[in-house]
């Protein structure tokens, strides 16, 4: 008896240091000292009960918890599982606020929850699938509803509120958590909760929920997803489930991590700092860490120093354990290949290394290859100019767009009336202005009139502005120099001025000289004949084809049987059918009879139609 009132005495006096002296009243005292006999006249009995309740007890360590004296200890949940290790067992825990007088009121008021609830996997106002984690603890803690509540338990048989998330933890997932709610509501990390009371998007199952003020904690409960939570409650009462939103809680703390987002592919990473290793076990090396990788794609792994994923980069056949990867990123957008762009007045030196030229600075580049490199100056990409072994920081490069279309070397184009100036330097010329003429070279430059283009005329070293040129299409096909031409009946005047003769329309020309013009009409080349100083608009002169290969002077033939008249007028002799003739000469015609040209033979002043006779 002596024994047992000092122990009391000696637990009240470890209770009244511990809980501060504005969360308790005398209702709380009595109940306190009430409790406290009851557990200790049951001490010796429970002190011989099976082996596992000795496996759970005043946490050694501990989670990130701030001590009083301002150290903080090692979170064992950031151990790899290998190196967690169950805490020595102590026979009694410390006491804490037992539930105030309205707490147990709303407890005695919550509403039974049934078979069904408890049994659905899913917390589903957050619409996720449990984790493997989250599936053990919530099994872990259902396996011990309907069991005594006992101040200062922490099972196997009976618990208090405290030792029956204690113990649910230990048991399922290894993680050893401190003994009491005042203790335990300083480790993992903060759950922001809903504003709303009855709603948990926040919450997963796992999560701590805390009763009471910051510090002096009454109560705890395990989320269990789905709106319900498990709790031991207070004395005479038994282990039970409930929905949170007829006793909600003031504040959670989620023990169980979550699992980081995955990186998508394509993501530029580098390595931390304090990575060591590859998930091969070979060295990370220094040079290794200047560097910046591409993911690739990723695999799930049993966790390994905190990982649970490692990741292919682009760069690399090492996979890198999801803890050691940094994702990096830019407020500038990925400029693709064959982007256009010039640099920034404030760019001052190559990625690649060296100061960036004056020179550079007035030109525009193309891009030809993109990398990803360390985070620099805000950049994360590096860009190569074509024909170039340069590279450029990302924030030291403008995109250049253009509302005007690219245009390719051949191009047929004339000058705009608004043209002002070469973009080589000079007024352009009034005679520039009546002319047309082809590119021959494109070339890109810092954006000005809108233009990030110039264009140089064929046999010229002048060089003009995208915004100034205008392309020139025809529907005529060009002809080429030495080409025999007719001049068509729809023709009118020539180019040079003056009306075509009905002589003209008549007769075969051979095209001497082209060149473009502005475009008139239908109309964007002109034609020179030989013999002449006449120039002919493109579309009033037709090409003479012919279906017959050309016959050549002094080439024998044989006149058709099908032939009616010669080409210089009158009806062909019978006689001639039985003969072979010499070419004499030959000449071209307008066509006629699918006829383009005629042969004068030997012995006679008669032409015959190419479609007439046949070679021998």
């Amino acid at each position: 008896m002596k024994w047992s009132m000092g122990l009391l005495l000696t637990l009240l006096g470890f209770q009244m240091a511990i809980v501060p002296p504005e969360t308790v009243d005398s209702s709380q005292v009595e109940t306190k000292k009430e409790t406290v006999t009851t557990n200790v006249s049951a001490s010796t009995t429970e002190s011989s009960a099976s082996k596992e309740s000795e496996e759970i007890s005043d946490a050694t360590a501990s989670s990130n918890v701030i001590e009083p004296d301002g150290t903080e200890t090692t979170d064992a949940n950031n151990l790899p599982r290998a190196q967690r290790k169950l805490p020595e067992i102590k026979s009694t825990a410390p006491l804490q606020s037992p539930l105030t007088a309205a707490q147990k009121a709303q407890i005695n008021a919550l509403p039974a929850v049934n078979e069904a609830q408890l049994n659905r996997n899913l917390y589903a106002r957050s619409s996720t699938t449990m984790t493997t984690e989250q599936q053990k603890i919530v099994t872990e803690v259902k396996r011990h509803l309907n069991k005594p509540y006992r101040w200062g338990a922490a099972g196997p048989n009976d618990f208090d509120c405290s030792g029956l998330v204690q113990y649910a933890y230990l048991k399922s997932l290894n993680i050893p958590l401190q003994r009491v709610t005042y203790q335990q509501e300083k480790q993992g990390t903060e759950v922001a909760r809903s504003s709303a009371k009855g709603q948990n998007l926040n919450l997963k199952a796992g999560d701590l929920l805390f009763y009471g003020p910051r510090n002096a904690t009454t109560h705890v409960a395990l989320y269990i997803g789905d709106g319900l939570a498990i709790h031991a409650p207070y004395p005479g009462q038994r282990v039970s489930a409930f929905a949170i939103q007829y006793f909600y809680p003031d504040f959670a703390r989620r023990i169980i991590k979550d699992e980081l987002p995955v990186i998508k592919n394509g993501t530029s990473i580098t390595i931390k700092s304090g990575a060591l290793s590859y998930s091969d076990g070979s060295w990370i090396q220094s040079a290794d860490r200047n560097r910046a990788y591409t993911i690739t794609g990723y695999k799930k792994i049993t966790e390994k120093w905190g990982s649970r994923k490692i990741y292919a980069v682009k760069e690399s056949k090492k996979w890198l354990y999801e803890l050691d990867v940094q994702p990096q990123t830019s407020s500038y957008g990925l400029l693709g290949n064959g982007t256009i762009f010039s640099l920034k007045s404030t760019a001052g030196s190559y990625q690649s290394g060296g100061k960036i030229t004056a020179n550079d600075k007035k030109s525009a580049f193309v891009i030809d290859s993109v990398r990803y490199i360390p985070k620099k100056f805000g950049s994360i990409r590096a860009y190569r100019a074509k024909g170039s072994n340069r590279w450029y920081y990302e924030c030291d490069v403008t995109r250049q767009v253009s509302s005007y279309s690219q245009l390719g070397i051949g191009t047929v184009f004339s000058l705009k009336k608004t043209a002002g100036s070469y973009q080589s330097g000079g007024k352009i010329t009034a005679n520039d202005k009546k002319s047309a003429f082809v590119i021959d070279s494109v070339r890109y430059i810092p954006k000005k009139f809108g233009s990030i283009r110039a264009y140089r005329a064929k046999g010229s070293n002048r060089w003009y502005y995208e915004c100034d040129v205008t392309r020139q299409t025809s529907s005529f096909k060009e002809l080429k120099v030495g080409t025999k031409v007719v001049t068509t009946s729809r023709a009118t005047h020539y180019q040079t001025g003056g009306k075509i003769t009905s002589g003209d329309k008549n007769k075969v020309h051979q095209i001497e000289r082209m060149r473009l013009i502005p475009k008139r009409g239908i109309h964007m080349r002109i034609y020179k004949m030989k013999g002449s100083s006449r120039w002919y608009y493109e579309g009033d002169v037709a090409l003479q084809t012919s279906s017959f290969k050309a016959l050549k002077k002094g080439q024998r033939l044989n006149v058709k049987t099908s032939a009616r008249s010669y080409q210089s007028g009158g009806w062909i002799l019978k006689s001639d059918y039985k003969k072979t003739f010499t070419i004499k000469n030959v000449r071209d015609i307008r066509k006629k009879y699918g006829s383009i040209r005629a042969y004068q033979v030997n012995g006679s002043n008669k032409w015959y139609y190419e479609a007439d006779v046949k070679g021998k």
